[in-house]
């Protein structure tokens, strides 16, 4: 059995560790934040591909603000 822990500090910032592959980890990483995406649209009343819109808008911004 492949798994990943992440853990949200209290001051906003993750991590993870995983004892898979770095394929796996990515796969299931992408897997988590499918289902996200689709919990966040159930609670925005949005359909998954706005909310993946919005949150690609976020990381572009954040992105500005790091250069």
């Amino acid at each position: 059995m492949k798994i990943v822990i992440t853990w949200l500090h209290k001051d906003g910032k993750c991590r993870s560790w995983t004892n898979a592959t770095p394929y796996e980890h990515t796969l299931m990483c992408l897997t988590a934040y499918v289902d996200a995406i689709k919990r966040l649209a159930g609670w925005w009343n949005m359909t998954p591909v706005e909310v993946t819109e919005k949150i690609d808008s976020i990381i572009k911004r954040a992105k500005e603000g790091c250069e």
